[in-house]
């Protein structure tokens, strides 16, 4: 007799079998992980927004003026003009004269608040909706990633600054005034 080596054909249906519950239980598990770290990433991608602002502001390069007491700036991504944020998690393009920055003077501390939005397709967004700085920690963080239609997003320029204020409003902030708006026609 021959030594024959192989599988026998029920070998290799049970191991198909076997692979296929395997992957019934990862697959799930595999899709929150790749989810979770989408939304780490918009979460990132908007501090490192809030954080470049700051710099700017602090440094004086585009002149962004710190508003008075109760009052608030908005800075758009286009206004930045920066590389950074060419490559978001989703395999669209940030919408960088939809996404910006506002920045508060709350008795001469400054807080910010950020939407950044990645343009899917057609008029499909995901991002940052709106949300204040400290709250992008953690879970909570992950949980201000929504995703959002055309129609609900604005331009940012002068003619919007009341649309500012709601999408601040809908969070609870109010601004005595938009004393600025930084952006580029």
């Amino acid at each position: 007799m021959k030594n024959k080596k192989g599988f026998t054909l029920i070998e290799l249906l049970a191991t198909i079998v076997i692979l296929g519950i395997l992957m019934m239980f990862a697959y799930p598990t595999v899709l929150k992980v790749v989810d979770s770290n989408k939304r780490d990433t918009y979460v990132e991608d908007a501090k490192k927004f809030i954080t470049s602002v700051d710099y700017q502001i602090r440094s004086g390069k585009y002149n962004l003026e710190r508003p008075k007491i109760n009052n608030c700036i908005v800075i758009s991504l286009q206004y930045l003009e920066s590389s950074e944020f060419e490559t978001p998690p989703g395999g669209g393009e940030y919408d960088f004269t939809r996404s910006f920055v506002v920045l508060k003077n709350v008795s001469n501390e400054d807080v910010y608040y950020v939407r950044l939005m990645e343009h899917i397709k057609d008029t499909t967004y995901t991002g940052v909706l709106m949300g204040k700085r400290s709250d992008l920690k953690g879970a909570a963080g992950r949980s201000k990633v929504e995703s959002a239609v055309e129609s609900q997003l604005f331009v940012v320029n002068n003619a919007n600054k009341g649309k500012v204020s709601t999408a601040l409003s809908k969070i609870s902030v109010s601004c005595s005034s938009i004393e600025k708006v930084y952006y580029y026609d």
